[in-house]
């Protein structure tokens, strides 16, 4: 009988974990590589938004804001209202968000969570990013989250 064969059986399973792991890595940094540009898909969508004044519903208009240059919103998805209280004023680092996430705050993916914040950030000045890792909500987003809880509850 080999002493060492569960050993070397255990050490397998952590190499295959990290091969696993690795995958998931190499994911996330293709995903982030395709975030630089602006997608030229989204711009003709975009485009078209504006062009015949349709939205999805719960989906932000592409309409601006009165002497803003940020994009006004007609309502925000329940996740998001949900996720942007989560934030408050005081703000949350994306692992207090990661762990709301898995709580079942709200019905997202932590990748889809970190991109629709930067996204909420640069298109509606709903999020702040003071510095890295970390996220607040702005008076501008908690009061469009209250206006979509209330809407959503008519």
């Amino acid at each position: 009988m080999d002493p060492f064969k569960d050993q070397i059986e255990r050490e397998r399973r952590k190499i295959t974990l990290l091969k696993g792991k690795i995958t998931e890595c190499e994911a996330r940094i293709s995903a982030l590589l395709s975030m630089r540009e602006e997608d030229d898909l989204d711009r003709i969508l975009d485009k078209e938004l504006m062009a015949s004044n349709e939205s999805p519903k719960g989906i932000a208009t592409a309409q601006e804001d009165s002497g803003d240059d940020k994009q006004r919103v007609k309502r925000i998805p329940e996740n998001w209202v949900a996720l942007i209280s989560f934030l408050g004023e005081e703000g949350k680092s994306f692992a207090e968000v990661e762990g709301f996430l898995s709580a079942g705050g709200a019905q997202m993916t932590p990748g889809a969570a970190r991109t629709g914040l930067m996204n909420y950030r640069r298109e509606f000045g709903f999020v702040e990013n003071p510095r890295k890792g970390f996220y607040k909500a702005t008076q501008k987003g908690l009061e469009a989250a209250e206006a979509s809880k209330a809407k959503a509850s008519l």
